[in-house]
């Protein structure tokens, strides 16, 4: 007799705590084209691959590297993002101030801006 108060219990406790659970807003993209941030070209060499990064704050939060002119996806959760195909030192005029919301897709074409 004693094995259903504890099977009830145990049936309580799991009903509280999935009123708990507290799920994360769902995922936002940020997508676009990215070029490498290399500067002059010289003829009849290849480009190198895109490196896109996105910080919040300053903090790096994702990265994804993609051929020359090549698609980037990244799912990210809600919030204001700096993305930047130039790396650690980002110029101001290769930096895109992002604002992602839930379940929205965000594009930004990062072209070879860098002196």
């Amino acid at each position: 007799m004693k094995a259903r108060p504890k099977v009830a219990f145990a049936g309580l406790i799991a009903t509280m705590l999935m009123g708990c659970s507290t799920a994360a807003a769902p995922s936002g993209v940020l997508t676009g084209k990215a070029w490498p941030c290399i500067g002059i070209v010289i003829t009849g060499h290849s480009l190198p691959q895109a490196t896109v990064s996105v910080y919040s704050g300053v903090h790096l939060v994702a990265t994804q590297k993609v051929a020359a002119g090549g698609t980037y996806r990244l799912k990210l959760h809600p919030g204001r993002y700096l993305v930047t195909n130039a790396g650690r030192d980002i110029p101001s005029s290769s930096a895109h101030e992002v604002s992602l919301s839930s379940r929205s897709v965000t594009r930004v074409n990062l072209p070879d801006l860098c002196p």
